[in-house]
């Protein structure tokens, strides 16, 4: 079958006229709107903002939740402590840390934690605020005699061990073993929130300042911003625009992360 030469070409024109006219300026509006976004990311620290704020709100409303079975609660105190045992002491470090290494550092933290709960009271039990409250007396009793008895009995060789010793044993490794687990899915929950949350906020961002470059563009153009055709093209560009940014903004931070 041949093809009419004439409406082969009068096809081609038509796509090559909407390449052109919608298609590019598209890309256009995406590309510099990833550029904008990443930009204001360098220059201010958004993450770092984003991620304390986050995280500081997530141990107030786990000690909160922890309140009812322990009354004596220190926030700043719980907040103090994961800083210091994450990156000793630096809270910009920690996070402007990317959501897995954060969240990675807390639960590299939970082992000293475990090992020495007197001294880390408070952020245990944020930490662990929906745990079995029986666990945590058991791990970090109130009386300091016996924390001394039980962290010895944890030293112990195992064959010196009486049948008394063996069950207050088993009963302390058991308590500590599901207050890690229990720390451990409390951390993957906040690393999945803060990760969507993120994410979310920057999907939106890139749809609203694309929106705003097509309008800016239609201005430019000479054309009212009330005709249909720039009210379609506007959102168009939204649309497109606001979700190609971030796509190709995480394609230029793979790059990056191979070169690197």
């Amino acid at each position: 079958m041949i093809l009419d030469q004439p409406a082969a070409v009068q096809g081609l024109q038509s796509l090559t006229h909407w390449i052109l006219i919608i298609i590019l300026p598209l890309i256009g509006i995406a590309a510099l709107t990833m550029a904008l976004i990443q930009t204001v990311k360098n220059m201010l620290p958004l993450r770092q903002w984003f991620q304390r704020d986050s995280v500081n709100s997530w141990l107030a409303v786990r000690a909160h939740t922890a309140r009812s079975a322990t009354p004596a609660i220190n926030v700043e105190q719980a907040k103090t402590d994961l800083v210091h045992l994450t990156t000793a002491g630096d809270s910009a470090a920690l996070y402007s840390l990317p959501i897995e290494q954060l969240c990675g550092q807390i639960n590299a933290a939970t082992q000293i934690i475990l090992d020495y709960p007197a001294h880390h009271w408070d952020l245990l039990r944020c930490l662990a605020s929906q745990s079995n409250p029986d666990d945590l007396t058991i791990t970090s009793p109130p009386n300091p005699a016996t924390q001394l008895a039980r962290r010895a009995l944890l030293r112990k060789p195992a064959v010196t061990l009486t049948d008394d010793e063996h069950n207050q044993d088993d009963d302390l490794v058991a308590a500590r073993n599901r207050l890690s687990h229990q720390i451990q899915r409390a951390v993957d929950a906040l690393q999945i929130s803060i990760g969507f949350r993120w994410k979310f906020w920057m999907q939106l961002a890139s749809i609203v300042l694309s929106a705003v470059l097509a309008a800016l563009a239609v201005i430019a153009s000479g054309h009212p911003l009330s005709s249909g055709h720039a009210i379609c093209f506007i959102i168009l560009a939204a649309i497109f625009s606001g979700i190609l940014a971030p796509i190709a903004r995480d394609l230029v931070a793979t790059i990056e992360q191979v070169r690197t």
